[in-house]
């Protein structure tokens, strides 16, 4: 790494780009076999040789000058390690880099590998996800049209992915990923396909089609022969993926001890975090990481649950301050969930209520109420906020969270019988008109609309 940022120091992306083309035969080959290698080793799972050999070619492609080929993904791939280093602007530069080499060039056959890297692993902590899910699905194309199967389907398991962290309907995601999965298995893609069969079940399980609610078994994965088949082979990276497909699965569903075992099996495996802390589910699994430890210390009171979700909390904002847009559904939950932690049901709605005006993706809305009805702890005047949450649920497609929601419901009837029979309905403002909840019992800020 230290040879090849100083090969390039000093260099500005107008100086590289002009960086002549490789014309001596013996150069182009070594650069192909080079080439061959870095992928070779990516998905045979070997990151440091993957990494070793890629910052060699960008080092000879500097020497003997550029093909255009390969060039634009190792560039991308020394703005990786850049991040992993911490020069995270530099990792942007880079990338960005990379993604005008294919413009300028001309290139095809590196298209989809490296958009997939840029797009993947550093543009996104610039760049909102809904973009990018339309980028990846450019990249799939792009990588089926040349022969570029492998980098292809994972383009195609990030574009299914951002749809998901988006909150596109389930309905559209789960026919995206059965249309996608056998089509992976079919050109012998396997290790790609569990990895999609893993968010695959989980839509399924979230739109009430499994048996196990809280397991990720069903007609698209078995949990436990996944686990095995991954650990035999040797794949650690794909293991916690899908070990942290079941975390926050079990976070969905309210199963918080669950979920809270499966994380400190996660964290375990401390390398592969780092590497998985570069892609854009790592957002997915900070919140929940944060909303968990905030459930457990609301449930245990016991502080040391609250100060580790506190180091979530500010970790999220530390990356959102420094640019990221994909926190802006997040934090704003977060934040409510600081002030419910220590203050007044009072505090805590109108903090909830902000929440909500803050909060864009339906998903996130959804949770935002149900945070709120939950951190009420029976207050009669938070049925509203319950009431909230399943309608939400139901426009996402959340089947198993609609259920759920309508057994929480009947226990709180049964608590407080006054709260729900003959409530009026009026729109609530932070749903711009989408739904209505009862508001006999809302006073102060929320009558404000």
């Amino acid at each position: 790494w230290a040879m090849t940022k100083q090969t390039l120091s000093g260099k500005t992306d107008d100086e590289l780009l002009g960086t002549p083309r490789i014309h001596d035969q013996n150069k182009i080959v070594l650069i192909k076999i080079l080439d061959l290698l870095c992928r070779q080793a990516y998905f045979m799972n070997s990151s440091d040789l993957f990494v070793v050999l890629s910052l060699r070619t960008v080092r000879v492609s500097m020497k003997y000058g550029f093909d255009p080929e390969v060039i634009p993904f190792v560039i991308t791939v020394y703005g990786i390690v850049q991040h992993f280093m911490g020069f995270t602007k530099d990792m942007i530069r880079f990338h960005k880099l990379s993604l005008r080499m294919l413009d300028y060039y001309g290139s095809r056959n590196s298209r989809c590998r490296t958009m997939v890297s840029a797009y993947c692993f550093g543009l996104h902590f610039r760049q909102s996800i809904e973009p990018i899910a339309v980028k990846m699905m450019e990249a799939y194309k792009s990588g089926l049209a040349n022969g570029d199967r492998g980098f292809s389907f994972l383009a195609l398991n990030g574009g299914c992915y951002f749809k998901f962290m988006a909150g596109d309907k389930l309905s559209s995601v789960e026919e995206l990923l059965s249309r996608s999965i056998p089509l992976m298995r079919t050109y012998d893609r396997n290790i790609v396909a569990d990895l999609t069969s893993g968010l695959h079940q989980k839509v399924l399980n979230l739109i009430g089609r499994s048996e196990t609610p809280s397991v990720l078994n069903g007609t698209a994965l078995q949990q436990d022969v996944t686990f095995d088949k991954m650990e035999t082979a040797g794949n650690i990276i794909g293991l916690v993926n899908l070990k942290l497909e079941v975390f926050q699965l079990q976070c969905w569903l309210g199963e918080w001890k669950a979920a809270n075992s499966v994380y400190k099996e996660v964290m375990r495996y401390k390398d592969a975090i780092q590497a998985l802390g570069q892609c854009p589910p790592a957002a997915y699994f900070q919140f929940f990481a944060c909303l968990h430890f905030f459930s457990l210390y609301r449930q245990l009171h016991k502080r040391r649950y609250r100060r580790k979700a506190m180091r979530w909390y500010r970790r999220m904002e530390r990356i959102a301050t420094a640019g990221c847009p994909n926190y802006s559904s997040m934090l704003p939950v977060l934040r409510a969930e600081v002030v419910a932690s220590t203050g007044s049901w009072e505090r805590t709605r109108k903090a909830f209520l902000e929440a909500l005006d803050a909060t864009e993706h339906l998903h996130f809305k959804a949770v935002a109420y149900e945070r709120a009805w939950l951190a009420s702890r029976g207050e009669v005047d938070a049925v509203e906020f319950a009431e909230g949450a399943k309608r939400m649920y139901q426009n996402w497609g959340a089947v198993q969270l609609v259920s759920l929601m309508d057994v929480r419901l009947a226990d709180q009837r049964v608590k407080h019988p006054n709260t729900v029979s003959g409530a009026a309905t009026v729109p609530i403002r932070h749903l711009s008109g989408a739904t209505t909840v009862p508001m006999r019992h809302l006073s102060g800020v929320a009558t404000n609309s």
